[in-house]
């Protein structure tokens, strides 16, 4: 940039308000170098950790957990209690059944272990990234408050501009200057694209990881004691069955079936929120990327 102007990137140089009004070529000019010199450090970063976020937080067991528990709830959904009351008959098919849902409700517990030991790993590091995103956009985007301002200077000056009649040198000159605004303007704007999806990313980065800690709670705290409080019953159920003097009660075990199902049901939306969350996060990092890939 010529050292005579008054550029408000450099340290000592007047905020952008306090310029004298400049011609639409040096303005131009400035933005071409501010695009080339002080854009390039803060997109270089955002790219590299928006990337590096993406790759962390991508389906880490989120979407295996959604399809235990629907498989699951579908087995316990499925299990006919009937079956066990009706005289002479043999249980082995129901036991049958009831071991697959219970082999499924064990499955949910291991794989909420897994995003829980994923927490434990990798929640201090998505917390960094998205610090330090912030940290890059809030440059960026005071940088770019530099090339708001030139652009809309530029514009002035070329709706300003009037050839006259029959100068087609002047007409031409006006028209190739306004493509590069044009040009110019597409860049900056693509920039703070990037920067509103950045911004967003970092928001649901937080409630991904909000959401993972919340549902390993509820399968810890919620379902697994009442699969195991669920299991007990049937268990007694079938053990009096087997008696010759049993009689007929499945009220407690299709009472603890109930409240099983409706425990899984709370988990499995908190799954699919959370798996909202996520692919909207894989949305916005894609999103930013796309557009500090367009504006470099």
């Amino acid at each position: 940039m010529p050292a005579d102007s008054p550029s408000a990137v450099y340290v000592g140089a007047p905020e952008p308000q306090a310029m004298q009004r400049q011609p639409a070529g040096v303005l131009m000019s400035w933005l071409e170098q501010l695009l080339h010199k002080m854009v390039p450090p803060h997109t270089g970063c955002l790219l590299k950790v928006s990337r590096e976020l993406g790759s962390l937080v991508y389906d880490r067991g989120a979407g295996k957990l959604a399809d235990a528990l629907r498989q699951t709830d579908a087995a316990v959904t499925e299990l006919d209690y009937d079956v066990v009351l009706q005289p002479g008959s043999d249980p082995s098919e129901f036991r049958t059944a009831w071991q697959g849902a219970a082999r499924g409700a064990r499955r949910i517990a291991q794989l909420a272990i897994d995003v829980g030991t994923w927490l434990e790993a990798n929640d201090q590091a998505v917390r960094r990234a998205t610090i330090e995103l912030r940290m890059d956009q809030q440059r960026l985007r005071e940088v770019l408050a530099h090339a708001d301002q030139w652009l809309a200077d530029c514009w002035v000056d070329l709706r300003q501009r009037r050839p006259a009649e029959g100068d087609q040198a002047a007409l031409e000159k006006l028209r190739s200057l306004a493509a590069k605004a044009d040009a110019l303007g597409a860049r900056i704007r693509s920039l703070h694209s990037a920067g509103r999806a950045i911004e967003e990313a970092c928001v649901l980065a937080e409630h991904v990881l909000t959401l993972r800690k919340a549902l390993v709670q509820e399968v810890v705290d919620v379902l697994q004691p009442r699969h195991s409080a669920w299991e007990a019953a049937v268990l007694r159920m079938l053990e009096a069955a087997d008696r010759a003097d049993w009689a007929g009660d499945v009220g407690p075990a299709q009472d603890q079936d109930a409240a099983l199902r409706v425990d899984l049901h709370r988990c499995t939306t908190g799954c699919d929120k959370l798996r909202q969350e996520e692919n909207a996060l894989q949305r916005c990092l894609v999103t930013a990327c796309e557009h500090l890939g367009a504006a470099a």
